[in-house]
């Protein structure tokens, strides 16, 4: 099954934070996301870096790494057919767009979610969308 990964369970393998195992798993079989998974994560990255929660140079790491898995195991699409089915999950579930393109991704698909985003998750549940577990 697609796996839909969005950048609170690919930022918390990228700093390897608690349980980042399990999104490893998943992340070596292969994942999709929006093109915006790669800005969302990468700009996350850089705040953990400016917040001092970790060093510049684990930062640099933390986005090479990223590139990596962007040229092996990660697959990102378009998010302009999305847009509309997006509007919609934001508009009836109180999401932002950021969120709810990758339950629209996630039903497009046909697949499931990786995700830490607790009301994102519920979410999903919701739309019938099955949860991988990170």
């Amino acid at each position: 099954m697609t796996v839909i990964i969005d950048p609170s369970a690919l930022v918390a393998y990228l700093l390897e934070e608690s349980g980042f195992e399990k999104t490893r798993d998943l992340l070596a079989e292969g994942v999709d996301g929006p093109a915006l998974l790669l800005m969302e994560s990468s700009n996350a990255v850089l705040e953990a870096s400016k917040s001092k929660r970790i060093e510049r140079s684990d930062a640099e790491k933390a986005i090479e790494v990223l590139v990596s898995l962007h040229e092996s195991n990660m697959e990102v699409h378009d998010e302009a057919d999305l847009l509309g089915s997006a509007l919609r999950i934001a508009c009836d579930h109180s999401l932002t767009m950021y969120d709810s393109v990758y339950l629209a991704l996630a039903l497009k698909l046909g697949g499931s979610l990786a995700s830490k985003d607790r009301k994102q998750v519920e979410i999903a549940k919701k739309l019938g969308v099955e949860i991988a577990q990170t």
